[in-house]
């Protein structure tokens, strides 16, 4: 099952290495006088974690079953998962979907309704890595099924997957600067801050997990020129992880009230930026959370 990681084996291992990491970097600031931790924050990035945990052990059995029904229907091919190439080739697929996943969900409303909630974290650290939305889990099945029509196992892809959120887990830190030419294939700390950027340069940028070689390709890399300011473009932070995973629904429900039944459509799919041409009176300010043309300070 895709839920496999939420087992005893592998929810411990993940959880033991976060705990590990996290301590690690709360160490190494002490020690070198930058601790920052905003306690308030923190608690609150934990609580979205947990909230997570819950939405995982809801949705990912029901993304699992369809999974394996399109694999084992309609797979184009069956790679041999003895072979190293494979694995090799499924890691680097599950990177390039994860890619376009996390892409759409900067682009397309209603997937950035249930993104926002990461996005929201105003400190840059391992806590903010945990802060991950309760309805995402659904929306991995929509964008990975391609590996199982192409003929990638289930279990091929929930390790690949796995090892993937790892990494990524790895690149919420203030800690590392610059790591030289290996910032030319894969995703760093000094990338990933620049995708938490609230900056107009850094808006919808650097969206690899593991390669940076996709934001490369496909016009979306951006280097770290300037130290990023953090969180949302409205400056909104959600403390209560309840109110976190459904602010922006709440905004957006609230603002398309007075529209035609089209604009109400529109305003889902169309960028978070978007504002309705017919509307009797103007979009309220807190309803967008990523403008891009505002320069915060």
């Amino acid at each position: 099952m895709m839920s496999t990681y939420l087992e005893p084996t592998w929810m411990n291992f993940s959880m033991l290495f976060f705990a590990l990491c996290i301590a690690l970097e709360l160490g190494v600031k002490h020690l070198t006088n930058k601790s920052d931790i905003d306690v308030k924050m923190a608690a609150s990035d934990l609580a979205c974690g947990v909230l997570s945990l819950l939405g995982q052990m809801l949705f990912l059995p029901l993304v699992a079953a369809v999974y394996e029904k399109v694999y084992h229907n309609y797979a184009l091919f069956h790679f041999d998962q003895s072979n190293v190439a494979s694995w090799l080739l499924c890691y680097l697929l599950t990177d390039f979907f994860y890619y376009w996943w996390h892409r759409a969900h900067h682009v397309i409303n209603i997937l950035w309704a249930i993104h926002v909630v990461h996005h929201q974290g105003k400190n840059f650290d391992l806590f903010l890595a945990l802060r991950q939305p309760l309805f995402e889990p659904l929306t991995i099945g929509i964008f990975f099924l391609p590996l199982a029509l192409l003929g990638f196992g289930l279990p091929a892809f929930v390790i690949c997957y796995f090892f993937n959120l790892l990494y990524q887990f790895l690149q919420h830190t203030t800690l590392i600067g610059s790591l030289g030419v290996w910032e030319y294939l894969f995703v760093t700390p000094s990338q990933h801050r620049v995708h938490h950027g609230r900056q107009t340069q850094y808006i919808d940028k650097n969206f690899g997990g593991t390669f940076c070689i996709w934001d490369r390709l496909f016009g979306s890399f951006e280097k770290e020129k300037q130290k990023p300011s953090y969180g949302i473009v409205s400056g909104k932070v959600d403390y209560h992880p309840v109110k976190a995973n459904f602010s922006h629904f709440i905004q957006v429900f609230t603002a398309s009230e007075k529209l035609s039944f089209r604009e109400k459509l529109l305003i889902w799919i169309k960028n978070p930026d978007y504002k309705p041409m017919k509307k009797s009176e103007p979009m309220p300010d807190s309803f967008i959370s990523w403008k891009k043309d505002t320069n915060p300070d």
